[in-house]
């Protein structure tokens, strides 16, 4: 996963100087994107795209959770997209509550499993820990950047559950409703019209 970013890094980098590439103007992303927290790992960086009037935002991101927190190290992919309900317009920012869904997928860490192991054959219900479908909603403040339409800074808080902690909720394990959700605070870096 870290190659297929840098690979598109390098786009995004040098797009500027193939200018007059069309094919190369056309695939370079919207957006580049950081994460604290929030599921997806520790930290997270991810590149997107801009899509339905700038409303709706996808976003390929690599997450990373060192093994000092997490007893061994975890590198997780998401795919994130995310809805603006609305743009508040305030002196030239904005002010935007989204909703969005995400897929997570654990490529390493300890507890990688896509099919149910040999010790848990005697549990009731299972829930394989590699993939995961996570619900997110929050709000971001933009700040416009640069002469080009649609260049901004924004900052966004957000707070999301997984599918997992759902199941559990709703299968009356002892999971306080509270204890479902996780925290998140990101910047992205939306590049304006290509």
């Amino acid at each position: 996963m870290r190659i297929i970013l840098s690979i598109l890094l390098t786009l995004l980098l040098n797009t500027g100087i193939h200018a007059q590439n069309g094919f190369l103007k056309t695939i370079r992303p919207d957006h580049a994107q950081l994460q604290y927290a929030g599921n997806v790992g520790l930290l997270s960086v991810g590149l997107g795209y801009d899509l339905v009037k700038d409303k709706l935002h996808v976003t390929l991101m690599d997450g990373f959770v060192p093994a000092s927190i997490a007893g061994s190290n975890i590198n997780t992919v998401a795919l994130k997209s995310t809805y603006d309900v609305v743009h508040f317009d305030i002196a030239r920012k904005t002010l935007s509550p989204y909703a969005g869904l995400a897929a997570h997928f654990e490529t390493s860490g300890n507890a990688y499993y896509t099919k149910l192991p040999d010790r848990f054959l005697d549990r009731k219900y299972y829930q394989m820990s590699a993939f995961h479908m996570a619900i997110v909603a929050g709000g971001k403040f933009g700040l416009p950047l640069g002469c080009r339409k649609g260049q901004r800074l924004e900052l966004y808080v957000e707070t999301g559950t997984l599918d997992s902690y759902v199941y559990y909720y709703i299968m009356n394990e002892p999971l306080n409703f509270t204890d479902m959700f996780s925290m998140a605070m990101g910047i992205s870096y939306h590049f304006g019209k290509k």
